[in-house]
């Protein structure tokens, strides 16, 4: 079983029936609280959950999409102090017939409770529809993600061992940089050499290791979180200006997963140029 009690504020996560304003007898509920005692029962018990934000009144509301990030107190840690992390499993989940339940992999970075999510062909993506689904189905799902989500610690180390030169981690920033804002015209005002300095700048000591795992560990928490590093042209003073934070979920795991591969993509290039 699932210790509930910090995420009760939550209401969606609790849901008992699908939102009757908005989905029809064909749709199949799929109760959160079923997953995540499944998971419990392996072990894998609720470090946080959020929900999408919705108007007050609205037929979504108390149903609307809801992350839940989920972790193993007996998983083996990787690192010494803080630089350890540890592998999460994501839940994603609604009742309002927009959402798919949604289960994927995470990784949390210690040294900046960091919250990271992976989309990686490693473990793969488990989505699956609202339309037939059976609690048997959901669980032999869960066996497969449970089985394979520390393997992502290995493919981190696998980064961490991939040299990044001045060179190489200014195009990674300004590929990540086109991710995130892929209108050019957004650089008629801001500065983009100067951003993306600014972007892959390390603010801790143990992400100054020139490698692709720090390269991408910076990036992914200043763009998520909105820190500052945007850059205005023309501006007199060096004053850094904040993105905007990415709250909503699925913009959150569609730019992770874009910046994971991106990652694995330069991880594959880096290696090559270093073999030739």
């Amino acid at each position: 079983m699932q210790d509930y009690s910090k995420v009760e504020n939550v209401r969606s996560l609790f849901a008992k029936e699908r939102a009757p304003g908005t989905t029809s007898t064909k749709y199949s509920f799929i109760s959160t609280t079923e997953i995540l005692d499944i998971f419990g029962e392996h072990g894998w018990k609720i470090r946080s959950a959020s929900e999408m934000g919705v108007k007050s009144g609205s037929p979504s509301e108390g149903y609307q999409r809801h992350m839940v990030r989920l972790h193993h107190p007996s998983e083996n840690y990787f690192g010494n102090g803080d630089a350890r992390r540890s592998p999460e499993i994501l839940l994603i989940n609604g009742h309002d017939g927009w959402t798919e339940l949604d289960i994927l992999a995470g990784v949390l970075e210690f040294a900046c409770m960091n919250g990271l999510i992976i989309v990686s062909d490693i473990i793969g993506r488990e989505k699956i529809k609202h339309v037939g689904v059976t609690v048997e189905r959901v669980a032999q799902i869960i066996d497969k993600v449970v089985t394979g989500a520390p393997k992502i610690l290995n493919r981190i180390e696998q980064f961490q061992n991939v040299n990044m030169n001045k060179t190489a981690a200014e195009e990674y920033g300004a590929k990540a940089l086109d991710i995130v804002y892929p209108d050019p015209e957004k650089w008629n005002m801001w500065d983009k050499g100067k951003s993306v300095r600014n972007l892959i700048e390390p603010r801790r000591p143990e992400d100054s290791e020139p490698n692709l795992w720090s390269i991408f560990n910076i990036t992914q928490e200043k763009i998520i979180k909105g820190k500052p590093f945007m850059h205005k042209k023309f501006a007199k003073l060096d004053n850094l200006q904040k993105s905007r934070e990415i709250v909503s979920i699925e913009r959150s795991v569609g730019i992770n997963k874009r910046l994971w591969d991106l990652t694995e993509k330069t991880a594959n290039v880096r290696l090559i140029d270093e073999l030739a």
